[in-house]
């Protein structure tokens, strides 16, 4: 292993430990987070003081060096405590890894103030109008988690320059003061995450703020450094960084239930303790292996695209295809396992004083992400296997 790998793995292992050193107060803030529809203040300044807001930024401007499996690591061992902060950490993280796209002046005004500044914004693609250095734009951007204590928007604006060429997207920063912020979360998992909609008045967008967001998606944006960590397609980073929270929720899921195990009984049966029931024992088994099964998935992910990058090259189009469907898979592995621990737990699952029901909920939230869609990761995947070019999704 060389001196660098020895430092990133060093640095891995003090970021997960800063994580897990979370862990406490994020379970007992979960449930204030809940009510408040977004992560408490003492949640976001741990969060902050812990580094865990430098994830993917920069090292020049006091980011963290980190890469995919770091992201993963980190975002895992945060949603064993509450699903919500690890995935206001993860999709920061990847709002700033898409920054360090920008130009040197546009990730000065982003970063430059505090290593800690940070991104939420949503994907909706609303049209805008070209003006001398920029664009301007009016409207609307829901699902931006985390954005209550965001310092910038991130907004995606279409520019059709003439009649005859399709409208071309642009990923733009806009300072978190200079949008209106609705409060439109009212769900009944991930409700820490205040995935709430920006709402932009005639915003000025200088053009330093702004990146083609096809270029960005396939791992061609131009970028000033040449660092390992950026030269990846965006889905596989996208996608790390909240399949890590449901991983971390599937195994406090395990934990709970295996650790209950031990005293609770299965009422009308001869069992005093369920660890004695080979039913039991088999649905747990089953669990664990699903949970095994989504890990290795989202780990593959990350393993491949971080040695397509080592390699200054990109994964390739079959592998990206997998990467839709394995993510997926692993989604769908997680709240298997969580339905089938539910189911072995009982009703007592489902006391509010349980946090087993907030994960139930949270995990069963989170894995309908537009991007984690099981039937269209599939035909993705499909299509890529049996050399079909029709292209049914522009995140691949």
């Amino acid at each position: 292993m060389s001196k660098s790998e020895q430092a990133m793995e060093q640095n891995d292992n003090q970021l997960v430990a800063h994580a897990e050193a979370l862990q406490d107060l994020l379970r007992y803030h979960a449930a204030s987070g809940e009510m408040r529809n977004h992560l408490t203040p003492e949640v976001i300044e741990s969060l902050a003081a812990s580094g865990l807001f430098r994830l993917m930024k920069p090292i020049r401007f006091g980011g963290t060096p980190t890469d995919l499996q770091s992201v993963l690591a980190v975002t895992e061992a945060l949603g064993v405590a509450d699903g919500s902060a690890a995935w206001v950490v993860g999709v920061a993280a990847t709002g700033a890894w898409m920054a360090a796209h920008l130009s040197d002046d546009g990730q000065q005004e982003v970063f430059g103030g505090t290593p800690d500044s940070r991104i939420a914004g949503g994907t909706t693609e609303v049209p805008a109008r070209r003006v001398d250095g920029g664009l301007r734009v009016s409207g609307r951007w829901s699902y931006a988690s985390g954005a209550d204590d965001a310092d910038w928007a991130a907004i995606v604006a279409t520019l059709q320059d003439t009649p005859e060429q399709p409208a071309t997207p642009y990923w733009c920063l806009v300072p978190a003061d200079e949008v209106t912020l609705e409060h439109t979360w009212e769900t009944v998992g991930m409700c820490g995450t205040g995935s709430n909609t920006f709402v932009a008045d005639d915003v000025f967008v200088p053009e330093r703020r702004m990146l083609n967001l096809a270029s960005l998606i396939d791992g061609a944006a131009p970028t000033p450094h040449d660092d390992e960590v950026y030269r990846m397609p965006y889905a596989p980073v996208a996608l790390v960084g909240i399949l890590g929270p449901l991983l971390g929720m599937g195994r406090a899921a395990l934990e709970l239930v295996t650790a209950k195990a031990e005293a609770k009984a299965i009422r009308y049966t001869i069992f005093d303790r369920q660890s004695e029931s080979i039913g039991v024992q088999l649905q747990v088994a089953d669990a664990a292996l699903k949970l095994r099964t989504a890990r290795l998935h989202v780990c593959d992910i990350a393993q491949v695209t971080q040695v397509a990058a080592h390699a200054h090259t990109l994964p390739k189009h079959i592998e990206r295809a997998a990467f839709r469907a394995q993510s997926s898979m692993a989604a769908q592995c997680v709240i298997s396992a969580i339905n089938i621990l539910v189911n072995v737990h009982g009703s007592a699952s489902f006391a509010k004083q349980n946090p087993l029901q907030r994960i139930w909920r949270d995990a069963n939230t989170a894995a309908r992400h537009a991007g984690l869609n099981a039937a269209i990761g599939a035909e993705i995947y499909g299509k890529a296997l049996l050399g079909i070019g029709e292209s049914v999704s522009p995140i691949v």
